[in-house]
């Protein structure tokens, strides 16, 4: 079976994702033990596999990554856009009574299967990877995401790994004028939930900031947003970069206490890593609990 899309050319800023990911799965993992569910949820599954464009070295993607978190997870849900994709997903996964492999828009899968009867427990311990190319997640997905295990209001929420698209997209669209002005500006409504963004935008205009100072502004605000959903822990890592160009920010958000000093373990872990093809690699430790 081929459709030209898998493996999944990436680079090395993906990767480094990755690395972030499962050092954060391994550790996850074993601290959610105790818990007789725990799920795990890819909006962006792609295929399970990837090759690094530079050196062609072939590694799992996300979705293989967190089927070999050891304990394993008792559920798993897969959602992919592209139907060949998803069609390679399967095969890669391979016969898995706790995977559910959803195809569609992660908004509308999550709505309307995800989080409804049959799909993710609301009893299990959750980690969800929201890990777009823009500006695909919309903010009313995550706060259903928020909102969807029993009692998140006392502090078991869904702990939420996001790629941040800021320089990505949403600046991008930020500068858009003319006849594409309003288009964009409706995707950044959606993805940000209202149309709060442009108050922010327009501060900062009047205050001239440079393009940095605009960044940290807009990092901050998405922060606030996942805080005002109530998590009690809300990390910003990055930006991460090509070269000298700034691409994403990774934002974490949980209710534990343990889940957040795991992850800023594995944030200053991944500093200065080198990833899987490259000189000096070395498989991914499992940062102390």
């Amino acid at each position: 079976m081929t459709c030209g899309k898998c493996p999944r050319p990436i680079h090395h800023w993906t990767a480094l994702k990755l690395e972030y990911l499962d050092l954060y799965l391994q550790a996850y993992a074993t601290a959610a033990k105790s818990a007789m569910k725990r799920a795990y949820l890819d909006a962006f599954s792609s295929c399970g596999r990837c090759v690094l464009r530079k050196s062609g070295v072939e590694i799992d993607g996300s979705a293989l990554r967190a089927l070999r978190a050891v304990p394993a997870f008792t559920e798993y849900h897969f959602i992919e856009i592209d139907a060949d994709v998803a069609d390679h997903l399967r095969a890669n996964v391979g016969d898995n009574a706790s995977v559910q492999i959803y195809r569609g828009d992660c908004n509308e899968v999550i709505r309307t299967r995800v989080l409804q009867r049959g799909g993710l427990s609301k009893r299990a311990a959750s980690l969800a990877f929201l890990d777009p190319t823009g500006l695909q997640v919309h903010w009313s997905t995550v706060e259903a995401l928020s909102r969807h295990r029993i009692d998140p209001a006392r502090g078991r929420k869904m702990e939420l790994l996001i790629l941040y698209p800021y320089d990505m997209a949403a600046k991008r669209l930020m500068a858009v004028k003319g006849r594409d002005r309003t288009s964009a500006e409706l995707r950044l409504d959606a993805f940000f939930g209202g149309r709060e963004w442009a108050d922010e935008l327009r501060q900062s205009q009047l205050k001239d900031e440079t393009d940095g100072e605009r960044r940290v502004r807009f990092v901050d605000y998405y922060v606030r947003k996942l805080q005002g959903l109530g998590y009690k822990y809300v990390l910003a890592h990055g930006p991460l970069y090509n070269r000298h160009r700034p691409l994403y920010h990774l934002i974490f958000a949980s209710d534990d206490e343990v889940g957040e000093r795991i992850m800023r373990s594995v944030m200053d872990s991944g500093k200065a890593r080198w990833i899987e093809g490259e000189m000096g690699y070395q498989p991914v430790q499992r940062p102390l609990l």
